[in-house]
């Protein structure tokens, strides 16, 4: 538990780097279409076109890399050193090693920086709650 929480520290910490009050200032007009891509066919803007500050945003991106979680990426050996005590604690399925640290920062449906390998699926377990929560909470302020 420790472990997870360890990991999603720099990323929130990078993410708080990056909340400016000029960039709520930018939020687009309730009457300006909302831009959904294509499944695969994301857009890419700079850094500047979606309101960030480049600077900042590459300084939040290298704080993340820099503290990426240096506990082991096989999964397998992750699991059983964690949640090896724990009844029905063998995996059923598959487990891969984890990729290393990725990621995008997406504004207004467009990618205005990524970096690692992000096409690469890997498993996720509690952090999805974090995410799923953020991603909710963000479309209801939206209205």
């Amino acid at each position: 538990m420790i472990q997870q929480r360890r990991s999603a520290l720099p990323l929130a910490a990078a993410l708080l780097l990056l909340r400016a009050p000029a960039l709520e200032a930018q939020r687009p007009a309730p009457s300006a279409p909302i831009y959904v891509p294509e499944r695969g066919e994301w857009r890419t803007v700079t850094p500047e076109d979606a309101g960030f500050d480049a600077a900042r945003l590459d300084a939040a991106i290298r704080f993340a890399v820099a503290n990426e979680n240096p506990a082991t990426k096989d999964l397998a050996v992750d699991l059983a050193t964690t949640f090896g005590r724990e009844p029905f604690d063998t995996p059923i399925g598959p487990v891969q090693p984890r990729g290393a640290l990725n990621g995008l920062v997406i504004r207004h449906g467009r990618i205005a920086a990524e970096w690692g390998e992000t096409s690469r699926a890997d498993m996720m377990f509690s952090v999805t709650k974090s995410f799923l929560s953020t991603v909710s909470a963000s479309r209801s302020r939206r209205g």
